[in-house]
C-alpha cells in the first residue's frame, strides 16, 4: 500500500446518517409520551382547580415571569395557556366560599 499511488488506495466509505434500531426509537417515543402525559395531566388538574376557584368567586395569581422572559415561554403561554407554563402561587377566596377547597386535591 503506497499512499502516493492512487491505484493502491482503497476508497474511503461515504459517511452515512447515524442509524438507530427500531427498539431504541420505540423506547424514545415511549419515554417522550410518558413525560408529556405527566406534564399534561398536571396542567389539566391545575386548570380544573383554577376554574373551580374562579367559579366560586376567588382569584388566582400565577408565579412571576422569569427576567427576561424567553420568547419560547411567551409562545407556549400564548398557545397553551398559563396552566402549562406557570405555577399558581396565590389564591384569594371570599369569606364563606371554602367548602369546595378539599375537592381540589
Amino acid at each position: 500500500m503506497d499512499p502516493d499511488n492512487p491505484e493502491t488506495m482503497t476508497p474511503r466509505p461515504r459517511r452515512r446518517w447515524r442509524s438507530y434500531s427500531l427498539r431504541s426509537l420505540l423506547l424514545l417515543t415511549t419515554l417522550a409520551a410518558i413525560v408529556l402525559g405527566v406534564w399534561v395531566n398536571r396542567a389539566e388538574r391545575q386548570r380544573r382547580a383554577v376554574a373551580a376557584i374562579r367559579k366560586a368567586g376567588g382569584s388566582v395569581e400565577y408565579g412571576p415571569e422569569p427576567n427576561p422572559p424567553s420568547h419560547f415561554r411567551r409562545w407556549l403561554t400564548t398557545w397553551l395557556g398559563d396552566e402549562y407554563v406557570a405555577d399558581v402561587v396565590r389564591v384569594k377566596c371570599r369569606r364563606g366560599t371554602t367548602p369546595w377547597l378539599p375537592m381540589l386535591g
